[in-house]
């Protein structure tokens, strides 16, 4: 999904795990606003705890961020 805000260029964020696409679910989601991006994650497992990155792109470039999730 790319978002369109004011007269900024549309931004696509793109969230991974193992470098492979994740899409919103029932328990990972993307909240987009102005100016930043909320990842929630609810009701954390074991198996959840790994590599992701966020990914966010428009014309002017784009930027990837690395995340890591504990579970303990």
């Amino acid at each position: 999904m790319c978002m369109r805000r004011g007269v900024r260029p549309a931004f696509c964020p793109e969230l991974k795990k193992d470098d492979q696409p994740l899409t919103d679910n029932d328990r990972v989601y993307v909240q987009e606003y102005d100016d930043h991006i909320v990842v929630t994650m609810s009701k954390v497992a074991r198996d959840d705890a790994d590599k992701y990155a966020i990914n966010v792109a428009n014309d002017s470039g784009s930027c990837n961020i690395p995340l890591k999730v504990s579970y303990w």
